[in-house]
């Protein structure tokens, strides 16, 4: 990370002069590189999808320049089934991300009819929180393109 040639809204940036007005912002050029593991499964079937994955459960803490950075083993579990309403194919879909101490869910709602999709999604939904509304839509091309479009709200 090169922290010159970054840009923080409350920085001040005049005369060569670099101040991020953030204490953990470097100005110097910073490189660090780790291992992650992780381990997952997917089963997808004609009536059920289903994921569960683990990550950082062997990654230790470590320290980049002087700052002490925790991992936080994840869980994942997501999962989806169709729908058929008329000759619309409905994809409703729960994703549960959680450390076991603090939960989020990301809720969608994809809607196919023909090669045009169109959806909903609500991410990052937990007790106190609410990341972001998604709307999506787009078509199929043919086998090998597809043409999507997301806005994050």
């Amino acid at each position: 990370m090169d922290g010159a040639s970054l840009i923080t809204p409350d920085g001040v940036y005049q005369g060569g002069n670099i101040d991020h007005q953030d204490p953990f912002l470097s100005n110097q050029t910073n490189n660090n590189t780790r291992l992650r593991y992780g381990l997952g499964v997917f089963i997808g079937t004609e009536r059920l999808d289903f994921g569960l994955s683990i990550e950082d459960f062997l990654t230790p803490d470590h320290n980049i320049n002087g700052i002490d950075v925790s991992n936080h083993d994840a869980i994942k579990l997501f999962v989806r089934t169709p729908l058929l309403v008329g000759d619309i194919v409905l994809h409703p879909s729960v994703l549960i991300k959680t450390d076991l101490n603090v939960y989020q869910t990301d809720i969608s709602c994809l809607a196919k009819s023909g090669n045009i999709f169109g959806g909903l999604s609500l991410r990052g939904y937990g007790r106190r929180s609410l990341d972001s509304v998604i709307f999506l839509g787009g078509i199929r091309i043919n086998n090998n393109y597809t043409l999507s479009y997301g806005y994050d709200l």
